[in-house]
């Protein structure tokens, strides 16, 4: 009896993804807010994207050729594989509109209340960028990479998750060169919009690259709090130095390594409160470091001194701007001036008072709050919290692998972008139903496991005659006990 393997392809994982994708009412979502256009139906091609994106992530140009292998996803979807062509994928990102975007995102807000129970009361924002390959992109541009590829252009991502779950709420694209700063009031509208008709109240944990006084009064107009992370520079700056030692204690605060100051302000009239916190160990860690890069600078000035005397530099201006480059380099260009005689020696001057300012402020950190009942370790517990919307951009970036983005089309980058969330949010809800039956497993491991569950169809030639076998393999109890609990009818799956 001659047996033949067919293929060999993913079942556990696409069927997990594909069936919360229609828990979620995306099917329905995506075919009510995208359109046929010249014959090409839009829904279906972005569910196959979004699986591709969940399981399996590859280039634009191969989906076609990794749906022609996913006979489980072929039946679930309908949509027959020389169906799918890759100038069908283009059409897709070309399709998906901002506008249809947002009202996904609305209907995908309403079905995780109704669903899941979705807490909005404490929302976490943050922005992070993802890099170009190829320059031709309007929205590629060159600035402050989080990927530490300062060689490439990039886009910078906003996205705000809910706590605990880490649902996303709203994501926006921005080109690669504009800073956190320049729309945050934007997106803490476009937020603010989403939640609405869901929550009236809610705080919003602000990053430092968010927390400038105009996004703190765009939260306050809204009539929402916030915790926000302030720079130290500005007013906050003299306020911090401008603080006796004696206005730090422990107050309420958990960690005996913090002590906290407050500080009482306004925002608009709007009574706000500042917490200053100071921790000791990181303090004492920033003098040693300080103290080492200190310790460097007299051989480094030696050296330089001596390529001076051999005549390696020769104008004073040079010898200076040599001289700043090396404090630089060694981080400590802020405690020094540098003058260069005549004689062409070299000689630095200590700045006691920026020394005296930098380990006043060493070890500490403000947090600024509008909701007055916070107390100060609660302040630090919600601004801490914000590990949730990290761990939102290491999925982005890990698992789902949103860079590097190749596309030049700005619409397609945005769709993209998209898209991604969506897959997020599949694998998000994936991990909050686990987490209901005490599964605690990290998301990657879950999917790892949920990838050797295998659907494998073979011929079988007996007499003459051929028959199509198909055997689900690696279905384990603990992959039996995830599949059932999203909802999956085992029963119906093929013997392994």
């Amino acid at each position: 009896m001659p047996v033949q393997v067919l293929t060999n392809t993913n079942f556990g994982d696409v069927i997990a993804c594909d069936t919360v994708f229609l828990a979620l009412g995306l099917g329905k979502s995506f075919a009510e807010h995208t359109h046929k256009r010249n014959g090409f139906d839009l829904p279906p091609v972005c569910r196959v994207i979004t699986n591709n994106y969940c399981v399996d992530r590859t280039s634009a140009r191969d989906i076609p050729g990794w749906y022609a292998q996913q006979q489980a996803l072929q039946e679930r979807i309908g949509l027959a594989p020389d169906e799918l062509l890759e100038a069908h994928i283009y059409r897709a990102l070309d399709y998906l509109d901002e506008e249809a975007q947002n009202a996904i995102a609305n209907d995908w807000l309403a079905t995780l209340v109704a669903r899941y129970d979705v807490d909005f009361s404490l929302l976490l924002g943050d922005t992070t960028s993802t890099y170009f390959e190829g320059a031709a992109c309007q929205l590629a541009k060159h600035g402050y990479s989080r990927d530490h590829r300062p060689d490439c252009p990039q886009v910078n991502i906003e996205i705000t998750v809910t706590h605990p779950a880490g649902f996303p709420v709203r994501q926006a694209v921005f080109a690669g060169n504009i800073p956190d700063q320049s729309y945050g009031q934007t997106l803490i509208d476009g937020v603010h919009a989403a939640i609405a008709p869901f929550q009236q109240k809610a705080t919003l944990a602000l990053d430092r690259g968010l927390s400038r006084l105009a996004h703190r009064r765009r939260v306050l107009q809204h009539h929402w709090d916030y915790v926000a992370g302030l720079e130290l520079e500005g007013a906050v700056r003299k306020a911090v130095l401008a603080l006796p030692e004696s206005g730090f204690g422990p107050a309420d605060l958990t960690d005996p390594d913090l002590q906290v100051a407050i500080l009482e302000t306004n925002v608009d009239d709007i009574p706000v409160r500042q917490y200053v916190y100071r921790s000791q160990a990181k303090a004492q860690e920033a003098e040693q470091e300080r103290q080492r890069r200190l310790a460097q600078v007299p051989a480094a000035m030696a050296t330089l001194q001596e390529k001076v005397d051999k005549g390696q530099y020769v104008k004073t201006a040079v010898i200076a701007r040599r001289a700043k480059s090396i404090l630089k380099e060694l981080k400590v260009n802020l405690y020094y001036m540098v003058r260069v005689g005549k004689d062409k020696r070299i000689r630095l001057t200590l700045k006691e008072e920026v020394l005296a300012e930098r380990r006043q402020l060493d070890g500490v950190f403000v947090l600024e709050t509008s909701n007055l009942h916070l107390s100060a370790q609660q302040a630090l517990t919600t601004y801490r919290r914000r590990d949730g919307v990290d761990g939102a951009v290491r999925v982005l970036k890990e698992l789902i692998e949103v860079r590097p983005i190749r596309h030049w089309n700005p619409q397609r980058v945005k769709a993209h972008v998209f898209l991604c969330l969506v897959a997020y949010l599949i694998l998000m809800v994936i991990q909050h139903v686990l987490r209901k039956i005490g599964i605690t497993k990290r998301l990657d491991k879950v999917l790892r496991a949920l990838h050797e569950v295998r659907l494998v169809v073979t011929r079988v030639s007996l007499a003459g005659l051929e028959e199509l076998d198909y055997q689900v393999t690696g279905l384990s109890a603990e992959t039996r006990t995830w599949l059932t609990a999203l909802g999956i009818d085992l029963l119906s799956l093929p013997a392994g």
